[in-house]
């Protein structure tokens, strides 16, 4: 058996993965994800693949010495790819976004075999989301929600607000439907959606525009209720409670 799949085997009989590393930070904070072995002297970088999952998500690949990441980890993960000569797979998330909580595994792969090296459950904490919003005539006002979309290539699969059983908006696949009600008034930034910020945005608000809203989004192929905020539109300057 190849040497390094020989102490990955090892490192599972003999306990090591059998509990995860629990992370516990809030949205925006860094983390690393520690995975290590010993010192592999018999492997270049130039022959291994260590690859970071969350789920069947691809989060960091490092492939004949070239690290790629997956749509979501882009330009904030890090796996530095000369901790490899050391067995350090240790993976760097900085700007921590709700999405990102959940079970990761750091695995090793060589022709068609696959072995455990290590698991980490990350626990993002999301900023508390108002359960109501009182607005200004004529201000802008953001409705908050948070939560990680599933991507269909490279547009956000979909995200629905709704106002009651008004459609306010859908963003689907990258086509944007706005209610002709909220017509130049009602936003949503895929830039955001990137980062798992599904908020609303409102502008020039009316007293009609209140009531409950509600943010779904999916994820997981499943449909999740993202935040329910009640907007009421008054005279006086906006505050959240």
């Amino acid at each position: 058996m190849d040497p390094v799949l020989m102490l990955a085997v090892l490192f599972r009989v003999s306990g090591v993965l059998s509990a995860s590393v629990v992370k516990d930070v809030k949205v925006g904070d860094s983390v690393t994800l520690p995975c290590k072995l010993p010192v592999l002297k018999d492997r270049p970088v130039e022959q291994l693949d260590v690859q970071w999952r969350l789920g069947e998500q691809l989060v960091s690949r490092l492939y004949r010495g070239q690290v790629n990441y997956g749509i979501n980890y882009r330009n904030r993960t890090e796996l530095p790819a000369e901790g490899s000569s050391r067995g350090d797979f240790s993976l760097i998330i900085t700007h921590t976004q709700h999405g990102d909580s959940g079970v990761y595994q750091c695995v090793i792969r060589r022709e068609n075999q696959e072995e455990p090296l290590g698991e980490v459950q990350l626990r993002v904490k999301a900023p508390p989301s108002p359960s109501a919003v009182f607005v200004k005539v004529s201000e802008e006002v953001v409705l908050p929600c948070f939560g990680r979309v599933d991507w269909f290539k490279s547009e956000a699969e979909l995200v629905r607000w709704f106002r009651g059983d008004q459609l306010v908006l859908q963003w689907e696949k990258g086509s944007l439907y706005v209610d002709p009600q909220f017509t130049d008034r009602a936003s949503l930034l895929k830039e955001r959606i990137l980062k798992d910020d599904l908020s609303l945005v409102l502008k020039n608000t009316i007293h009609e525009d209140r009531g409950l809203y509600i943010c779904y989004f999916v994820n997981n192929q499943g449909i999740r209720v993202g935040s329910q905020v009640n907007l009421t539109v008054a005279g006086n300057h906006a505050y959240l409670k």
